[in-house]
């Protein structure tokens, strides 16, 4: 769960150009007739709401229809910076059918299409927000659809055309399609490489920057997801280098953002928390460069989240849980953090002993988890799982152990100590008769080489937990773990290893050791065969890379498979 929530999306998405400030970007003085409305909005747009609505209405009231479309905009804003998404979703579409009144009756103004993809932006930012990617998705399509469509010369095809493709790897990273993100994001960059800087056009240079760090800066999120989906540490190193090219490119600004040293700083600190280096972590934490903004936006709070983090897996529960109360202060925390920063909390202090504090934050987390699910949030989408029934879990220990405790209050020492000698004599019993029963299904087995099916009488709910547990493994890839086993996958579904190998026997027809010795060969050779650059890998290298702790290991597999060694596979391949 800790190394789940820390996406701090806001952060990566820093220089990312909003739809809201787009059409100030792109669209020229020359379409507005009231230009004072116009400049008063530039100014008021991100520090002050109410002088924002101000100037939106009186421009909705202009008898220029870019005006209007402008001021509805504007006033969507308003509202979407108050997060009222149903009232931003009635303004803009209401909009968007006025454009399209105003574009059928004069086709050839640019402004009409201009202000309509710009309110299109503005409802996939609210759709993307209720966590409705669908919907979102669909009006990143329309909008491209728009725009390949329009033909002026005057339009700027470019700087529309690389905002929808950004929003739409957004949607790809927010529901894991982190490879489709990553081409879409690889091509842009490419596309973005071609441009050259114009040393009159500042906005159009400007805008270009933006695109190019917000790109590099979303493959080094998906690198980052995928490496919490496939536990392969070369992502993060991928992650990493990407964030440095994003950062190193945030400085060609002219004048470079304050914050995107900080920014850097926060993107290497999660990935050195994802890498297990807690203390290399906290000390990079130490020498964050805090911009002059630095209380007024909480990122002092902020890093309190990665201290709690790294204390709490360091095992340094009062340092942890300073941490994690100032990390609660942080009014914009979002809830993945907050049920992290309770978890945290609760685990602390029952390692403490004070069961009353535990058990206050235990069920803390378990409330933002309940509230996740009523809102049906992605939060709980993604932690849910995994995740619940472990916080379930500490919750139980901790009333158990509560329990307990008030048992020993309001028993006397006698009858406590009764209790526990006849408790020791029923166990005593219990645990011969046990232990006579294995003694005799050991015997048994002994007698045959593999037990009959019916000699197990799994349920079906465990069964079919096994089944999907072994779907999972391959989906993730979880196979190529070196320490990946029978013995783990059972530990995972919390049952014992005789069950597992039952069920896979019973229907897969082969051994669990035969089956992914196969599944390991197979991934090696698909890789030789589609990354040119694998072939000059040593044979231990490729070991590695498909989970065997040797080479020796690896070739007796490859060749009982496959009837050659890796070395003379590679070599064919090379011919």
């Amino acid at each position: 769960m800790l190394l789940r929530n820390l996406n701090i999306k806001y952060l990566f998405f820093f220089f990312i150009i909003s739809s809201s400030s787009f059409s100030q970007a792109v669209l020229p003085n020359k379409y507005f007739k009231e230009k004072e409305a116009l400049r008063k909005i530039r100014k008021f747009k991100n520090i002050n709401l109410d002088s924002l609505l101000f100037y939106a209405d009186k421009m909705k009231r202009s008898d220029n229809n870019c005006d209007q479309l402008l001021g509805l905009s504007n006033e969507a804003y308003y509202s979407y910076r108050q997060r009222k998404y149903d009232i931003v979703i009635n303004i803009v579409q209401s909009a968007i059918k006025r454009a399209d009144l105003f574009i059928k009756k004069d086709p050839e103004n640019l402004c009409y299409v201009e202000m309509k993809l710009n309110l299109i932006g503005r409802l996939f930012w609210t759709y993307k927000n209720l966590e409705k990617y669908n919907l979102a998705y669909k009006e990143a399509i329309k909008a491209s659809r728009i725009i390949n469509s329009t033909k002026d010369q005057n339009f700027n095809q470019f700087i529309y055309g690389t905002n929808f493709e950004l929003f739409k790897a957004y949607i790809k990273n927010d529901l894991d399609l982190h490879v489709d993100a990553k081409y879409i994001l690889k091509n842009l960059v490419r596309k973005i490489d071609t441009f050259e800087i114009h040393k009159k056009d500042y906005r159009f240079n400007k805008m270009i920057i933006e695109r190019r760090t917000s790109s590099l800066n979303m493959i080094g999120e998906a690198y980052f997801n995928l490496s919490n989906k496939e536990q392969k540490i070369a992502y993060l190193d991928s992650a990493s280098f990407f964030y440095k090219r994003a950062y190193e490119a945030g400085k060609k600004f002219n004048p470079p953002h304050p914050d995107s040293e900080l920014m850097y700083q926060f993107k290497e600190t999660k990935v050195l928390i994802a890498k297990k280096k807690y203390l290399e972590a906290l000390e990079l934490i130490n020498h964050y460069n805090y911009p002059k903004l630095a209380k007024k936006i909480d990122y002092q709070k902020e890093t309190q989240y990665f201290k709690a983090l790294c204390f709490h897996n360091l095992r340094k529960t009062d340092s942890a849980i300073l941490a994690a109360k100032k990390s609660i202060l942080n009014k914009n925390l979002r809830r993945s953090k907050l049920i992290t920063i309770y978890d945290i909390l609760s685990f602390q202090y029952l390692a403490k002993n004070k069961l009353d504090s535990a058990f206050k934050y235990s069920k803390l987390t378990i409330k933002e988890f309940d509230k996740a699910k009523t809102l049906k949030e992605k939060t709980y989408e993604i932690l849910y799982d995994n995740d619940l029934e472990k916080v379930t879990k500490l919750n139980n220990s901790i009333l158990e152990k509560e329990k307990y405790k008030n048992l020993i209050t309001l028993l006397t020492y006698s009858s406590i100590l009764a209790f526990l000698l006849v408790l020791f004599f029923l166990r005593r019993k219990q645990y011969k008769r046990q232990l006579s029963d294995i003694k005799t299904k050991k015997n048994e087995l002994t007698k045959k080489e593999f037990p009959k099916r019916t000699s197990y009488n799994i349920e079906a709910d465990l069964e079919r937990k096994i089944l999907a547990q072994i779907k999972d493994v391959e989906l993730n890839h979880a196979y190529l773990n070196q320490d990946f086993s029978i013995h783990t996958m059972a530990e995972m579904i919390k049952t014992n290893v005789t069950y597992v190998s039952f069920i896979f026997n019973k229907h897969y027809d082969v051994t669990f050791n035969q089956y992914y010795s196969k599944k390991k060969i197979d991934y090696a050779i698909r890789m030789l065969n589609d990354e040119k650059t694998r072939q000059k890998y040593s044979i231990e290298g490729i070991a590695k890379e498909v989970g065997y702790k040797s080479s020796y290991a690896f070739s007796r597999a490859f060749k009982k498979h496959i009837k050659i060694t890796p070395s003379e596979f590679i070599k064919n391949l090379k011919k």
